[in-house]
């Protein structure tokens, strides 16, 4: 069987279908049709990089906007716990911007100095691996909460006789 060969519109050159990136596009017209680049990939690689050699500076100023910021946020949140931005921002809003547990804001800082965002809790018993299915989604919590729990490992048991032990110590001292 002969290889199939395409021409780059950049270089002029017959290269194989390989050479090319490709899609799988689901047109009504033409479903599950493989659609192929127009420039190779070496071609491609090379504009991509001149075009962001070229608008380098525009490119920074579009990373401050708070509208790449609000997209970057949802993008990581749809990936890893299958939840929107608006379902965050609607559940701070329940929360009165604290946290679940606590009822106090984050004060940790992050590595760019700001004060973090609260951290969405999920069961992790729930679903393998990192990613949540995002039926198991309880809430916004703390750093310093969020870290409570995960020692404790979710085990309510441990965590209610940490209760017992810290109540036994509040009424010692107040007898004493």
């Amino acid at each position: 069987m002969e290889e199939v060969l395409k021409i780059c519109r950049t270089c002029g050159e017959s290269k194989p279908l390989s050479e090319f990136s490709s899609t799988l596009r689901k047109r009504v017209r033409t479903p599950n049709r493989i659609c192929y680049a127009s420039d190779c990939k070496p071609c491609a690689s090379k504009r991509s990089y001149q075009h962001q050699k070229d608008n380098w500076a525009q490119h920074v100023a579009y990373r401050q906007t708070d509208a790449y910021k609000r997209g970057q946020k949802d993008g990581w949140l749809r990936l890893n716990y299958n939840k929107s931005v608006e379902w965050y921002e609607s559940k701070m809003a329940e929360q009165g911007s604290v946290c679940a547990i606590c009822h106090k804001p984050e004060t940790r800082l992050g590595s760019n100095g700001k004060i973090k965002a609260l951290a969405v809790d999920h069961d992790h018993k729930c679903c393998a691996g990192e990613r949540s299915c995002g039926k198991c989604v309880r809430g916004l919590i703390c750093e310093s909460c969020n870290h409570a729990i995960g020692n404790f490992e979710d085990n309510q048991t441990t965590i209610n006789a940490s209760i017992a032990y810290l109540k036994s110590y509040q009424l010692s001292s107040v007898l004493e």
